[in-house]
């Protein structure tokens, strides 16, 4: 009984030790924009069960999803034939 006591006092306490050292709204807003912060992702592999993580600047986050959408617009309309999709030669 008195380890369980003893381990919701620890907890309450690091509870709060969270809660104090929360930083300013505006300096975490500033933080956010900053375009050579590290953003790391989880990222799915196929084959495999464990993720890969995966750590890059926001501004490489930001140019990969800005060819990740160009890419599916361009197959949407249809711009990408054959040989660019990656067909076998002589198709």
């Amino acid at each position: 009984m008195k380890s369980i006591s003893v381990c919701v006092v620890a907890a309450a306490f690091v509870f709060a030790a969270g809660c104090a050292s929360s930083p300013e709204p505006g300096a975490v807003a500033a933080n956010e924009k900053d375009p050579e912060r590290i953003i790391c992702r989880n990222e799915a592999k196929v084959g495999s069960r464990l993720p890969k993580r995966d750590c890059k600047s926001a501004r490489e986050w930001d140019e990969i999803a800005a060819k990740n959408l160009e890419d599916r617009r361009n197959m949407q309309r249809g711009a990408i034939g054959p040989s660019e999709a990656g067909a076998a030669p002589g198709n």
